[in-house]
């Protein structure tokens, strides 16, 4: 199982966090949704802390922006997807019954 919460190295009293690119492969959302999401809730999400994104290197295209997400921001976030996506479920199954 790949690593889905880090430390930052060298630092005693560092905060556990994981980041937009975690939560992607684990919810198998497209990455692009989730950061979607984030800034869509930008507001609510910096209410429990930062929110610190770098990009990655690239390899010839452009370099990804990834974003760090501590855990009651994971938390309102999955929260709110979830309620996202149950009513997307149900309102697709209500249209199949007609």
């Amino acid at each position: 199982m790949p690593n889905i919460v880090f430390l930052e190295p060298n630092k005693m009293d560092s905060e556990p966090f994981t980041t937009s690119k975690v939560v992607a492969e684990i919810t198998g959302i497209a990455h692009r949704y989730i950061k979607k999401q984030i800034y869509q809730r930008e507001n609510e999400l910096k209410q429990f802390g930062l929110l610190v994104s770098h990009a990655t290197e690239s390899t010839g295209g452009r370099p990804e922006e990834i974003i760090r997400l501590n855990e009651q921001q994971v938390t309102l976030l999955s929260s709110r997807m979830v309620r996202l996506i149950f009513s997307r479920a149900c309102l697709s199954e209500a249209l199949a019954d007609c």
